[in-house]
Order: structure tokens, then sequence, then C-alpha cells
């Protein structure tokens, strides 16, 4: 064998030293990220949670380049600017009593908040270099700008004047009082606290009703404060009129920190990711920590309060009651010594909380609640005594007493008894240590990890150019229309208006159906991935055989309990379902049925019966809109996980997720517009989500009361632990979804195979490409009047593509590049390159396999969500829709060449597919995940928000509402008699008095 040269070797070696040194020296797709940290105070929290997301992007290839009033010093990839010069310190060292003077009242922090917000913008605008880099944008050669969010619009003016994306940090877990500004929605104080309340959520009236007031005092005082400015200041960001909305926004939150709630896609939680690998705990510490035979408490304030200035009446009950434990105490305590110091305490200016907390010894952690204290004690599974006090610390604390994990004290009036016996029950009962792993354990079970969140999210954004397919459509309204107050008056004066009474009459048609197709192949694959990547066995009561017993799968046959309907006619389809009216009506008598139709099933009833010899974890079930799946489960005592074939069925979220959602910002699933973007729209939407509930819903409780089926009498609690729902930016815009919604649309999307050798060929040999033409499997094209099919052939014979039709019969005059089957191969032929158009009626699954394909649609839709599916596409710039009952063939012709020819449809669905492939995590991972997830967690009870708690007038702040009337009347009227009294008795003597001395 020939050796071979020693020059070939070198030039071999060079080429490995040259490419290993390039992918570390030049990473590909490198980023350039200008950072802004606003904030500047002795406390380093807010900048610890900013530096860290700044990091993780600095060591996967990012430069960032940060202006920070904490310079650490420049290092690879990161270049800081220094800002301290220009920062005040916004929160110093300070006496805990004047701290708490200044800050623990809600109502004195939001006016702090009011006037500080103004001043540190004001600081970030000073700085030269900045001011420099925005008067040469033009040269400023940034990607994406990070600013943490202070509240004010003055971030969004540095953005637009760079044009640049902007990605707001939030080093708390949520600002619930700015949330209108930064993506769109208002936090339904009901279910939501408030940023500066005490209660982690408002559970009870009293809580309900402050949290309102408290949520609408800020946001007015902040919006009139912004208006005020906006017209006597002469700041130019006081002037901004910029339409630039923050493209993403990384918030220091949890299920820990935020309890389960709505939140839009573009909002991510990376809570804790200021924890790093733990260090080396100083030898004093830790030989104190080590030999403490009954473990060590932990006792910290903070860095913004000074413990040491405490007064006696604090102290002293301290350093009593923690006298007596048999713990030893490491308390950080900024003064040299401490006055009649306890013998098992140790003093420290400082501390490394986060080290000493992950030591095992340590048995309990006594703290202010402050954000970053509050992940790496859960992060540790230490209990907690909370002494909140001020900002979001009354409520983080609340969030850990809700986990079981910790008490909460008021410092003020601590008394040695009382603080004593939490320390030693917290101590000493097992239950606290044990909820406190509990806890560690959710917050480290996450799909994906902060640090992964951020650098994913980060390079999504810059990818897809500030990602505006995030942003939701309640960013574009005003605050009347996001409340509905235009609607609401149109209503009132339509109301008044009308003064006469018309009978209403319904027309009842029973027709249930069951595709065999479309909505089980949804079901089919969400089953069959659970089975392969779990390894557990499911049992599946389906309609359809189509597949015989596999491992971990058995079947048992339910189609002699169900009655299915495909190949209809299409006018007649149209007739009964097109009608948003028609369709509710439709799914008021079919969704009865089919929970009859479930419960014939004589081995599911026997499952029932003996319920205790079963040995299954979870329940999946599709879910009717009905309370049928809430009995199983609570008869088999299993969470329950909701599966959802459709985007998302508008008018039972109530039901599915808790909330209602606002017709203002999301269309109804039977609407014919993706968002409703005019007034028009925004009223009828109102309408038909309010006619379809309450129809629904008086439905539900008539029968409740006449008819004798057990599911009708559920009583039960049972709610779902998580619903997976067939939905994805594409078909559902952005929007808030809680995080017990997973979004797994195009789950049921395979690896091609191979297309049958007639269709292969029909496709390869068409020179000008080939249009895919199906209208689905419920309707039958065939049966469409000879109005429509003339109209389509005659078309379609003129342009030069080849047509690939699904047609059930035989074709009269077919065109001759016109090819027929009953049955088409969809999914590969879409994936073939010479496709050029799908004409469709927007059915879900097409939906998303000509997405994944990026091939524009002519869409025919027909009724249920495919109107809404097919205005999705259009949105996205990949479609046209047509009315396909009053086709003509001239502008059926001029559609399909203007999507054929011009070139922005390919374009654009080239785009939409590449933002649909583009996730963090695909839904067969996500499926996988989540199903363990919450059989891991005993049904993921932390996943539920606490709207299912709430009745539905609770929900709507009906009972707050009434009581704020009946408050406003009484003062009304309290001031109008003591107007009148003091009429009565005191003017007229001042009058007698005056008459009497003139």
């Amino acid at each position: 064998m020939r050796k071979p040269s020693v020059l070939y070797i070198y030039i071999c070696l060079i080429f490995l030293v040259y490419t290993f040194v390039s992918s570390r020296i030049l990473p590909v797709e490198t980023a350039r990220i200008l950072a802004v940290e606003s904030i500047a105070g002795k406390s380093f929290s807010h900048w610890n949670y900013v530096s860290a997301i700044l990091r993780v992007l600095s060591n996967n290839g990012h430069h960032v380049t940060v202006f920070t009033p904490f310079p650490e010093g420049d290092r690879d990839n990161y270049t800081e600017v220094d800002t301290s010069i220009e920062h005040e310190t916004v929160f110093a060292a300070m006496d805990l009593i004047d701290a708490l003077d200044l800050w623990s009242h809600p109502m004195s922090l939001i006016k702090f908040i009011k006037t500080k917000r103004t001043c540190i913008c004001d600081q970030v605008y000073k700085n030269d270099q900045l001011n420099k880099i925005i008067k040469d944008n033009e040269t400023s050669n940034f990607d994406v700008l990070m600013i943490e969010n202070v509240g004010y619009d003055c971030d969004l003016y540095l953005a637009n004047k760079l044009n640049l994306p902007l990605i707001y940090l939030i080093s708390s877990p949520m600002v619930t009082f700015a949330e209108r500004s930064i993506f769109g929605d208002i936090p339904n104080p009901a279910i939501i606290s408030h940023l500066y309340a005490d209660h982690a959520i408002p559970m009870t009236f009293v809580q309900r009703f402050l949290n309102t007031a408290l949520l609408g005092y800020s946001m007015i005082l902040f919006g009139y404060d912004k208006w005020v400015r906006q017209y006597t200041a002469n700041r130019p960001y006081d002037l901004e009129t910029s339409t630039v909305r923050p493209s993403l926004t990384f918030v220091n939150s949890h299920f820990i920190s935020e309890a389960s709630r709505p939140f839009p896609q573009n909002f991510i939680q990376v809570g804790g990711i200021h924890l790093k690998p733990p260090k080396s705990i100083p030898n004093d510490i830790l030989e104190f920590i080590e030999n403490s035979p009954h473990g060590v408490i932990v006792f910290t304030l903070g860095s913004v309060v000074n413990m040491s200035t405490s007064p006696d009446y604090i102290m002293n009950p301290l350093k009593e009651a923690l006298a007596e434990v048999p713990q030893r105490i490491l308390w950080k305590y900024e003064a040299e010594n401490m006055v009649n110091k306890p013998k098992n305490v140790m003093i420290r200016k400082w501390l490394p909380q986060r080290d000493i907390l992950l030591h095992p010894n340590v048995k309990l952690f006594i703290s202010h609640g402050g954000m970053s204290g509050v992940y790496e004690t859960v992060d540790a599974g230490v209990p907690v005594l909370g002494f909140p006090l001020f900002y979001d610390q009354p409520r983080n604390i609340a969030n850990l007493v809700n986990a079981g994990m910790a008490i909460s004290m008021d410092i003020l009036s601590v008394k040695k008894d009382t603080f004593l016996r939490n320390v030693l029950e917290l101590v000493n009962d097992k239950k606290y240590m044990r909820n406190a792993k509990i806890a560690s354990d959710i917050f480290k079970n996450r799909p994906m990890s902060a640090e992964q969140s951020i650098l994913f999210w980060t390079e999504y954004v810059i990818r897809h150019k500030g990602a505006p397919h995030l942003l939701p459509h309640s960013l574009n309204l005003t605050w009347y229309q996001y409340l509905l107050l235009d609607v609401i008056a149109a209503m009132i004066v339509f109301l008044t208006i009308l003064n006469y009474d018309e009978e209403t009459k319904y027309v009842v048609r029973i027709f249930i159906f069951n595709s065999p197709t479309a909505y089980f192949r949804w079901l089919e694959d969400i089953t069959s991935r659970i089975r392969k990547n779990i390894g557990r066995r499911n049992n599946c009561w389906k309609k359809s055989l189509e597949l015989c017993d596999r491992d971990n799968y058995t079947e048992i046959d339910t189609s002699n309990d169900h009655a299915t309907l495909v190949e209809l006619n299409l006018v007649d389809a149209v007739d009964l379902w097109g009608p948003p009216m028609a369709m509710i009506e439709f799914i008021r008598t079919k969704r009865i049925f089919m929970c009859d139709a479930v419960y014939k099933s004589v081995q599911l009833n026997k499952l029932i019966e003996e319920k205790e010899h079963l040995n299954f974890d979870v329940l999946i079930i599709e879910t009717l809109g009905y309370d049928c799946e809430l009995y199983l489960a609570s008869k088999l005592n299993l969470p329950l996980i909701y599966l959802v074939s459709s985007p998302m069925v508008t008018f039972q979220e109530r039901f599915i997720s808790g909330d209602i959602p606002n017709p203002a910002t999301i269309s109804h699933l039977y609407t014919y517009h993706s968002i409703p973007k005019t007034f028009v729209q925004r009223f009828l939407n109102t309408l038909l989500l309010g006619y379809s509930m309450m129809f629904l819903s008086v439905d539900k409780w008539i029968r409740k009361y006449t008819t004798n089926r057990p599911y009708n009498w559920v009583t039960t609690t049972v709610q779902p632990s998580l619903t997976f729902l067939n939905s994805h930016f594409i078909s559902e815009a952005s929007r808030p979804f809680p995080q017990n919604i997973i979004q797994v649309g195009g789950i049921h999307l395979k690896p091609p195979k191979s297309i049958p050798n007639d269709i292969l060929e029909f496709i390869d040999n068409s020179q000008d490409g080939v249009i895919l033409f199906t209208l689905g499997s419920v309707v039958n094209m065939s049966t469409s009047p000879d109005y429509i099919i003339n109209a389509l052939k005659e078309a379609l014979a003129q342009v030069p593509q080849r047509i690939l039709w699904k047609y059930e019969g035989d074709m009269v005059n077919k065109p001759k590049n016109v090819m027929t089957r009953k049955w088409l191969p969809q999914r590969e032929i879409l994936l073939h390159p010479n496709v050029k158009l799908f004409i469709s009626h927007g059915g879900m699954s097409g939906v998303y396999e000509t997405v994944d394909a990026g091939v524009p649609v002519l869409g025919f839709p027909l009724f249920y969500d495919q109107p809404r599916n097919i205005a999705n596409l259009v949105d996205a710039g990949m479609a046209i829709s047509v009315d396909i009952l009053s086709v003509k063939k001239d502008t059926f012709l001029r559609n399909v060449l203007e999507l054929v020819n011009d070139e922005k449809y390919m374009r654009n669905a080239k785009i939409a597919s590449d933002i649909f492939k583009n996730r963090p995590m695909s839904p067969e991972q996500s499926i996988l995940y989540w199903t363990e997830y919450v059989i891991r967690h005993k049904g993921a009870p932390h996943l539920t928000p606490h709207s299912f708690n709430l009745t539905w007038y609770q929900y709507l702040l009906l009972d707050v509402i009434a009581a704020m009337i009946v408050f406003i009347c009484i003062s009304v009227i309290i001031t109008y008699v003591m107007i009148k009294m003091f009429h009565k008795h005191i003017w007229k003597n001042v009058l007698y008095i005056k008459t009497k001395s003139e």
C-alpha cells in the first residue's frame, strides 16, 4: 500500500487545526447584541439577572456590548461601557425602619416608582457613548437591543432610533401594572395578584377587591403621568410615538414565583438564570456548618436594608429566640460586632448564600423574600421563614407559603415566642422540608433550561427579523377597544333603539359525525408518539381500527357505538355548517350524542366499575366540550390530559383553560377572520362568543336537571392537568395561554413515503409544475353543482400547470392537464419541489402540511375552523381566500395565476415554513416531556390556573364591580346628606347671624 506523502499529512493537519480554530474564534451566525442596564443600586439582584443573561449569550459566541453601572471587566465577546457616573444609587444600604416607611405600603411604592422611572430614563440617556450610537445609528452594526424594562416607554425610543428588535429583561416575576404596554394584555385581577400585593393569588373577595383597586390605581396613575409628561416635558423619549413593540420578554419567573396564568408566546420564563455552579465555602464558615450536629439556619435580609440598624424591639426577640434553638445560626449582619450575640450565632457582613444553602446541613433559611434568594432556596430545597419587607417580597413569600415550604411573618410586630415557635415548626415538622424538595424538583424539571431558552429565543428573534408573528394583536388596540367599550356602547345604543320583540325560532338539525380521517389521525399520532417514546402501555378506545395492536399499544373497538359521516354533498354541508350559528347549534347536539356514545362501551363501563384494580397513570381524551370527560377522570381517579384537534375552541376555553378569551383580540373559532381587526369584526366576534357560551351553558344546565345521565350530575373538582392543542403561530395568532396549554400543531406530520409511480411521473413530467386540488374527505367534490365544477374546470384548463385533483367520481369533460384520483398522498405530494400551489378547504391537517412544505394556498373554506385557518394563511401572505359557492371562472383563474406567478406568495410560504419548523421543542418532544411531567408530578396541580376555582361572576369581577358601585352610591348619599345637614344647621345660622347684624 502506498504511504501518504509528508505534504499530504501536513495539509490535513493544517486543515484540521484551521477548522478547530475557526469553530472557536468565528462562531456561526454570531450576533452583535446591544444591552443596557438601566437600574443601579446597592442591591445587585437586578444586575445579577441581567448579567447572567448576557453571559449565556457571550459564552455561546455572540458579541455583547453592555452599558452598565456595574462594570465587571471586558472578556471574550463581551464589552462594557461604565455608566456608574450617570446613575445615582436607587437602593442604598438603608435603615430597616426607614425602608419600610418608604416602600412597604403599595401606594407609597407606586408613587416612588412613578418618580424613579423618569429619573432612570434620564440617567440612561445622559451617557455620551450611547448618544453617539443613537446619532450614528447607520454605522452601529447591532442585531438586537436588550434592556431592563423600567415600566416606561423610553426604551422604545432607543429601539426606534436604532431600528433594532427589542428584547425586554424583567428581573421581577412580572410587573403587573405594566403588562398592557409590554405585551398588550391587562392581567385579570380576579386571578392574578398585583406585584405589590401581599398574597400570591387573590383567593378571597377582599383580596380580589383590593387587588382590583390596586391595579386600577397604578395603571391610571402611571398612564396619567405619562400623558402629562408627553405634553409638559421636552425629553425626546416622552414624545415618542413609534409603534415599536418588544419582540420578546425574558422574565425572572417560574411556577414557584408566578402561579400558572396566561402568557403570550413572546413571554419567556427564565427564573433562576442567575444560579451558577456552587463554589467552595470559606473554611471558617464551612467548619461552622459541618460541626453543627443539629444543622444550621441561614439568616439574611438582603443588601438593601441594613440589619444592624434595626431597633432593639426587633433585634432582641430575634436574638433571644435563636439563642434557644439547637441549630447554629449564620447571620448576615453589617456591623463588626453584635451586642449580646448568642453563642450559637456567627455573624458576617457577607455570606456566600447560594453555596451555603446547597450544603446538606442547612435546615432553614430566614429571608426577606428577594427573587434571587427565593430561587436559590427553592433550588436547594430548603424551607423558609419569611420576613417580607417591600416590592415583590410579600408576594414571593406568599408563593412559598402556598407551596407548603414557608411561613410568613411581619418583622415590625415580631415576638420572641411566635418567632421561636415558627422556627422550631419549620425545622422539626418534616412536611416543610418534604414540600421544599418537591418544589425543588418542579423548579428543576423543565423542558428547556433557562440558558437554552435565552439562547434559542434570542437567536429566534434575530433570525426572524424581530419575529413580528410573536406580537399579540392586543398591542394594536387602544385601551377602549381592548376593553370593548366601543362595542358595549354600540350594543347599548342598539338595544335602546330596538323597541320591538322578535320571536326567536330554532331549527334543530341533528346530524352526528365523526370524521375517520383528520380528527382521529391527530389523536392516533399523539398516542403513537407516547407509545414509542415513553414505553408505557396505551389502552385506546377509538371508533376506527386502522392499526392492529402492537408493542405497548392496545385498541378497543368502539366503532359500533359511533356514527360516521363522510363524503357529503358540498352544498348541503356548507348550508348545514357554514353559518356560525348553525355550527353552534350542531355542536350543542353533537357533544351530547358523543358523550352518550363514549359511555355505551361495555368495556369502558367495566373499567369504571373495577377502578380499584386499574393500573393506569393518566387519562388522555379528546375533549367534547362537556363535563363527561371529568366524570370519567373522577371515577378512575386519574390525572386528565385533554386533546384539542382544532387550533382552539374559543367558546370552551373557560372549561378547558379556565379563562375567557378577549373577543377584542382573539377571534371565535367559527369566524371568517384570523383576528378581529375592525370595529364590525370585534362587534360580531363579541356577539358570537357571548351567544355560544351562554347558549351552550344554558343547554348544559337544562340537561343537568332534565336527564338522568350520570355525567350530567358530575360535581367533581377535577380539572385537566394539561391540554395538547393542535395549534401554532401559523394557525393561532400570538395570544396568552396558561402554562398547561401545550401547542403541538403538526404532530401528525410523518416522514414522507414514496409517491405512487403514476402520480410521480405526472408530477415530474410537468414542465411548469403541478397544482394540487383537494377539499378533504368530509365533502364529496364530485357532487358539486355544475356551475361550480364548470367554472373550476374551465379556469384550470387554461393554466400551464398540471392539476392533481382529488375527485370521487368520473369527471365529465375533464381537462387534458388534469389527473383525478379518489385519494391522493397529500403530504408526500406537497413536499415535491415541483408543486406550485395547493387548492384546499383549509382543514387543519392540510394547513400544517402545506405550511411545512412551504407551498402557497388558494383557499375554499367551507365550515368549522376552515375560514379562520385560511384567514391566518392570508395574513401570512401565502394565500388567497375565495368563496366556493360564488366562484367565477375569471376570478378563480386570476387568483390561481397570481399565486403561481407572483413570487411573493412562494417567498412568504417559505418564511412561514421556516417559522413553523423553528421551535425550541418538536411536537413529539413536547408530548413526551409533558405527559411524563404530569405523571411524575401526580397531576401537576401547580399548572392549573386559579381561574378554575372561581365562579363565572367572580372571574368577571361582577361582585367586585357591584361592591364598588354600592360603595360609590353610599359615598354619594353620605356626602349629599352631610351637605344638606351643613346647609340646614350651619349655613342657615350664618345667614341668620348676618341678617341680624345688618
